[in-house]
């Protein structure tokens, strides 16, 4: 009796394992933080059904649900997504200054083609009034020497707002690649890469955060998984976490898969401390080795000892 009651814990083991790890659409690491562990069952789920529907998960409604007309300054601020006319915010162009140094000839990103289209928009008197839901679609256009990037990307929000359109309450963003290209300014490398095209790769993001206190950045969770056509190709699925340290100063800590891949600290919008990188092995099979570089106010410093912090 007690031999056929061991073998039943067994079994009932077995299939609680078995059970929560059918309720993973793809690998995350554990969370002990509550807020983590809630947004990556919520980013798991969502990736399920988007596993199970890739085509259907992001349709986007032929009209809006929602009406609300706000300043294009305001819309611009809750979409993430700068709207024609929208010149830069002055932070934008010291985070733009900082992350083309040494980078000659380009130019900052512009938004084209944006469609927005609301299914939930509170506001009174033209101002946002509580929370805002919707579609959003648009053109990213990098300009470098020689090339125009253009990526579209489609994405649904979900997020309280004040009245000057600033996200103030917790954040949901889904977000999905619809088309990269590359036009070549040169027109033999033009030629030689429509011969030789790469392979296509397709995407599904989920991004999940809540806005800090006292200039603290927001604690957040991305949850990506990219897939690469070709004989090469595959699927590299990867968690990053957000966690604020103090004013202005937060860590990030990207999984690839279950196993962590690295950490980076920054503090005024700058690498600031030991940036350090795990040996782990791709979704495509690639063997990313170890790495540490020392950070001190966006200078990397060449020491055995990173005593920045």
């Amino acid at each position: 009796m007690q031999n056929v009651t061991r073998r039943a814990a067994r079994l009932t083991l077995a299939a609680l394992l078995g059970a929560a790890a059918a309720a993973h659409a793809v690998p995350m690491p554990a969370f002990e933080d509550p807020k983590l562990a809630e947004w990556a069952r919520l980013a798991n789920a969502e990736m399920e059904r988007y596993l199970a529907n890739p085509q259907g998960y992001f349709a986007m409604p032929a009209q809006a649900g929602a009406s609300c007309e706000l300043p294009p300054e305001v819309l611009s601020r809750i979409i993430g997504v700068r709207l024609p006319g929208v010149a830069m915010s002055e932070e934008e162009r010291k985070v733009w200054a900082r992350t083309t140094r040494g980078m000659p000839g380009m130019k900052p990103m512009e938004y084209a083609d944006v469609v927005v289209r609301p299914t939930k928009a509170e506001c009174s008197d033209g101002k946002p009034a509580g929370s805002w839901a919707g579609w959003v679609e648009f053109t990213m256009v990098n300009n470098a020497p020689g090339m125009v990037i253009r990526t579209r990307m489609r994405k649904y929000i979900e997020v309280a707002v004040a009245p000057d359109g600033q996200r103030n309450g917790a954040v949901m963003e889904r977000m999905t690649q619809i088309s990269h290209t590359t036009d070549w300014a040169d027109p033999a490398t033009a030629d030689l890469m429509r011969k030789n095209p790469g392979p296509s790769a397709t995407s599904a993001t989920f991004v999940y955060n809540e806005p800090g206190q006292h200039e603290a950045t927001n604690k957040g969770l991305t949850l990506s998984r990219v897939f690469v056509s070709g004989s090469h190709g595959g699927a590299d699925v990867t968690t990053t976490v957000t966690l604020p340290i103090g004013p202005k100063h937060f860590k990030t800590v990207m999984y690839n898969g279950t196993q962590k891949a690295n950490e980076f600290s920054y503090k005024d919008g700058r690498p600031h401390g030991l940036q350090v990188g795990y040996p782990y092995r791709t979704g495509m099979g690639i063997d990313v080795p170890a790495s540490s570089i020392c950070w001190e106010n966006g200078e990397q410093i060449k020491t055995t000892q990173c005593n920045a912090n």
